[in-house]
C-alpha cells in the first residue's frame, strides 16, 4: 500500500475515530488522543505488511474499541496491584498520599526507582528490569521488597 493511500485514509477517518474514542473515554481528550495514536500506529504496521483492510473505517473503529478495552483492563490490573501498596490509614487521601510520598523517599534508591517506573510510569516489569539493568526475576524481587517495606511502615502497622 502506498504512503499516500494511508495518508488519505487517515485524513478521511481521523475525525470519526477520535470522536468515537473521545465519547468512549468520557471526554478525556488526552486519553482519546493517545488511543487514536495507537490505532493509527497499528494500522500503519498492518498497512506496511500489505493489509489493505486498514483503509476501512470499520476496521479502524474495531481497533479503537480493542485499544480502549485494553486500556481499561490495564488500568484495572494496575488498580489491583496498587492495592498491595495501598494504605488503609485514617484521615484524608491527601494525608495518605503525603505519607506514601514521604515513605517512598526513604526507600533505597533502586527500590524507589522500581516502584516509580512500575506504578507511576506504568511500565511492565520487563521494561523496569531493562531500565534498571536487572533480570526480570531480580526486578520482581526488588518490587516485592519495596512493597513489603511500605506495608511494614504503614501507620496502622506501626501503631498496632
Amino acid at each position: 500500500m502506498a504512503w499516500d493511500d494511508f495518508l488519505g485514509c487517515y485524513d478521511a477517518t481521523v475525525v470519526a475515530v477520535h470522536r468515537y474514542l473521545f465519547r468512549a473515554c468520557g471526554g478525556d481528550r488526552s486519553l482519546a488522543e493517545d488511543l487514536a495514536q495507537d490505532v493509527y500506529t497499528a494500522a500503519l504496521v498492518r498497512a506496511r505488511d500489505g493489509d489493505a483492510t486498514v483503509l476501512a473505517l470499520p476496521w479502524l473503529l474495531a481497533v479503537a474499541r480493542n485499544k480502549l478495552v485494553d486500556h481499561f483492563r490495564r488500568v484495572e490490573r494496575e488498580r489491583r496491584k496498587l492495592a498491595l501498596v495501598e494504605l488503609d490509614v485514617s484521615g484524608s487521601r491527601a494525608d495518605r498520599d503525603g505519607w506514601l510520598i514521604a515513605r517512598l523517599g526513604s526507600l533505597p534508591p533502586l527500590q524507589r526507582a522500581a516502584i516509580a517506573l512500575r506504578y507511576v510510569d506504568d511500565l511492565p516489569v520487563a521494561e523496569v528490569a531493562r531500565a534498571l539493568g536487572k533480570s526480570h526475576k531480580a526486578t520482581e524481587s526488588l518490587l516485592s521488597r519495596a512493597r513489603e517495606a511500605l506495608r511494614r511502615e504503614a501507620p496502622e502497622v506501626r501503631n498496632a
